[in-house]
């Protein structure tokens, strides 16, 4: 009975949202309120395209991240118009993708047992979905748990770190990686591995790139074969991250990637100043931009105010590579910064020290390259879908935990 009242409750308030919630579909951009989230869908369509393309190219399963974007709409041109085979970053985007009738799953965020009963809740309801272990513990806590419904186990990839030093069971620790298989056994049957190559974020060059990106891929594969060595079965060997499925890929190169069989990577869908900063794209590749206005002159301090604050964009980004003078870049305005920001507003100079008021009255739009596409999406409810100055759709993401 709780539990119902509870459910109309929400129900009630969703309702209200509702009814208040404005659609600008078929409206001009210039009746969007701001900040707002825009986004270029035929720009996502040939990110989309050409990353299947490359994966298929290298003889490689590409299972794409949805963290960017959240949205069923961008997933489904990241797969090709298929319901499958995808990466999540939080057990809420595997519920909302579940829900909407997705399978094969991988939940990419380390395992812990407190996580288990969700974890079966989802198992339950699909038919393939996939955690993801790096500690005996959790390993452990998951071989002793009930089996999902109609299934023969529980299904895990194993984190490594190949460098990056953020999550995972070191490369070079195979008697850790043992006891994890012997913890995982019987109830559990182990896919793989998988390594995120993030440390291609703190390289300068495109060389640099590709040096993590196949010095991750040699790491975990030698760490599979020690495995299978072992006497444990490990088919799927798995890397990613948009530099480094973004950088070319020669001779050489290719001989080393060949040994791998998936590759997750997420951001390429709308790249961003960091991607391109990186040399992962183009600014012609971003598909995103962030729509500000103009809130107010201050000529005393030689600085105006526009309404996108951190709220709006985070504070990621700060005179972080040449594109950027400030946190982000104004497209064609280059002589604007944006030097501070409060919750919901932010404080913009010249970048050369002048500031013509005339050219920027109170109410013009900007518009804002983030330096971080994903988390600034993950600011905005709702992505504004363009052409020609036109709302053509909305994409509403899904939020939480």
């Amino acid at each position: 009975m709780v539990v119902a009242r509870h459910s109309t409750l929400c129900s009630r308030k969703a309702v209200g949202v509702r009814t208040l919630a404005k659609s600008y579909v078929g409206k001009r951009l210039s009746d969007v309120p701001t900040p707002a989230f825009l986004v270029d869908k035929q720009i996502v369509l040939n990110n989309c395209q050409n990353m299947l393309k490359k994966c298929a190219e290298l003889g490689i399963k590409l299972r794409p991240h949805v963290k960017t974007h959240k949205t069923e709409e961008a997933a489904l041109l990241q797969t090709g118009g298929q319901k499958k085979c995808i990466t999540v970053s939080t057990f809420r985007e595997a519920e909302f993708f579940a829900d909407c009738g997705w399978d094969d799953i991988l939940l990419a965020f380390p395992l812990a047992p407190f996580h288990i009963g969700r974890a079966k809740s989802l198992a339950d309801h699909i038919s393939t979905f996939h955690l993801l272990v790096d500690n005996v513990d959790s390993a452990t806590a998951l071989a002793k748990s009930p089996i999902p419904s109609g299934k023969a186990s529980w299904s895990v990839f194993i984190k490594v770190d190949t460098g990056y030093a953020r999550a995972g069971v070191r490369w070079s620790d195979t008697e850790m990686a043992v006891a994890i298989c012997k913890a995982l056994q019987p109830s559990v049957k182990l896919q793989g591995l998988y390594a995120h190559c993030g440390d291609s974020y703190h390289t300068s060059s495109l060389t640099e790139v590709s040096a993590v990106r196949n010095r991750t891929a040699e790491r975990v594969v030698k760490l599979g074969e020690e495995l299978v060595q072992r006497g444990f079965a490990c088919p799927i060997i798995s890397i990613g991250s948009t530099p480094s499925m973004s950088a070319s890929v020669n001779a050489e190169d290719h001989k080393v990637l060949q040994k791998l069989n998936e590759a997750h990577v997420g951001n390429y869908v709308f790249y961003d100043l960091q991607q391109a900063s990186l040399h992962s794209c183009s600014l012609d590749d971003v598909a995103c931009r962030v729509m500000t206005r103009v809130i107010g002159h201050y000529p005393h301090r030689k600085q105006m105010l526009i309404d996108c604050g951190f709220t709006g964009l985070t504070k990621q980004g700060l005179n972080a590579n040449k594109f950027v003078a400030g946190y982000a870049l104004f497209e064609n305005h280059p002589n604007l910064k944006l030097i501070e920001m409060s919750q919901e507003v932010g404080k913009v100079e010249g970048v050369d020290g002048n500031l013509d008021f005339d050219q920027y009255p109170v109410g013009t739009e900007l518009l804002l390259y983030p330096y971080h596409a994903c988390a600034t999406a993950s600011q905005h409810p709702v992505y504004y879908i363009h052409k020609d100055g036109l709302v053509e759709e909305e994409w509403k993401p899904i939020r939480g935990w």
